[in-house]
């Protein structure tokens, strides 16, 4: 916790325009690196995918025709069995990188949001007045603030 959540009242305004200019640069570096990872990620899929349909196509063609070359074995794919999962590993992890890149984000997101109503109202800012655009379909819509609030309560809680 900060040491000056304490001490200084401050105008809720002012403070929260100072900590959205003061993070802005970082937020945007884990907002990019959080859409970069996520690319590499659907990459790395689709490296997996099109080695299993090589790799399965290969032996189906070879099994149906009764053949087996061990010079074809020898020159084999790169897309071998063990790079395939190397790849799916890789993939899960950069799927990873980009959740807790995404993570930062939220949470700053919603720290700001926290303390500036609570700054401004008094008092914390209760589910159901929340603002912003809606979202969702599921169970009715949802403002962004409580989206916001309750996507970091599942990061904090998981």
């Amino acid at each position: 916790m900060s040491r000056f959540v304490k001490l200084d009242r401050l105008d809720p305004y002012r403070l929260f325009g100072s900590s959205l200019r003061r993070s802005r640069l970082g937020m945007r570096a884990a907002f990019d690196a959080a859409f970069a990872s996520f690319k590499r990620c659907n990459d790395l899929l689709d490296a997996y995918h099109w080695g299993r349909e090589e790799l399965d196509n290969s032996r189906d063609v070879f099994e149906m025709l009764g053949v087996t070359n061990a010079a074809s074995a020898q020159n084999a794919s790169p897309s071998t069995l063990a790079d395939l999962e190397r790849i799916y590993a890789d993939a899960q992890a950069e799927d990873l990188q980009a959740d807790y890149q995404a993570s930062i984000v939220l949470l700053f997101a919603d720290d700001a949001l926290y303390r500036f109503a609570k700054g401004a109202l008094g008092r914390a800012p209760a589910f159901g007045a929340g603002y912003g655009h809606d979202y969702g379909t599921h169970r009715g819509k949802v403002p962004l603030t409580d989206l916001l609030r309750a996507s970091t309560n599942a990061i904090r809680h998981v």
